[in-house]
C-alpha cells in the first residue's frame, strides 16, 4: 500500500464518521422536536384542566361545553 492509498482510506474514514455523526445529529434534532412538541401539548392540557376545574367550581355550564370543544 502507498502513500495515495493510506490518504484515501483516511478520508474514507473520515467521511463516514462525519456522515454517522451528521446522521446522529439530526436524530436528537428530532427527538428534541418531538420532545418540544409533546412537552407544548402537555402544557396546553395543563392549562384546560385547570380552566375546567375552575369552571365547575363555578358551575358555568355553557362556557365548560365552549371550552370542552376545545379539547382535541
Amino acid at each position: 500500500m502507498n502513500e495515495a492509498d493510506g490518504r484515501l482510506r483516511d478520508l474514507s474514514v473520515l467521511r463516514s464518521r462525519y456522515a454517522a455523526d451528521m446522521d446522529a445529529e439530526a436524530v436528537g434534532a428530532e427527538r428534541a422536536e418531538r420532545r418540544r412538541s409533546v412537552e407544548e401539548a402537555h402544557r396546553r392540557f395543563q392549562l384546560l384542566r385547570r380552566e375546567l376545574l375552575e369552571l365547575r367550581k363555578d358551575n358555568q355550564g355553557a362556557q365548560l361545553v365552549r371550552l370542552l370543544a376545545q379539547v382535541p
